[in-house]
């Protein structure tokens, strides 16, 4: 498999607060990449210092317009990242492939040359 066969998707990776596809993608990338499991969950984590203005501003238009405090408060556990979520991700690709590079080899269907080639065009 080439690698523009393997990587046809969009330049820009969305979702609404940063943890669900695009924190995937982005730890997928990341490790693909050879990046350490401690540097990947740093990355995912800064997402919550990063969306803090915009997260907060979201909160108070949504408190603004009468929502329970309850409810605010539920939102705000949605829309911000914790560490679990990405270690559920990387649970699940360990039970259903038996490691991450069962899931990129079976999953993803990435071979050793794809792999080479996309960190030939990424890494320095």
């Amino acid at each position: 498999m080439t690698l523009s066969n393997a990587f046809r998707v969009e330049r820009k990776v969305h979702c609404f607060a940063g943890k669900d596809r695009t924190g995937i993608a982005a730890m997928l990338l990341l490790k693909l990449l050879g990046v350490d499991d401690e540097a990947v969950m740093e990355d995912y984590i800064i997402t919550n210092e990063r969306r803090k203005a915009a997260n907060d501003e979201l909160l108070d238009k949504v408190r603004e317009s009468g929502v329970p405090e309850e409810k605010v408060a539920a939102l705000r556990t949605f829309i911000m990242v914790r560490e679990e979520y990405l270690v559920a991700a990387r649970e699940v690709m360990d039970e259903e492939y038996g490691s991450f590079e069962g899931y990129v080899e079976k999953g993803l269907r990435l071979d050793a040359k794809c792999l080479e080639q996309f960190k030939e065009n990424y890494l320095e």
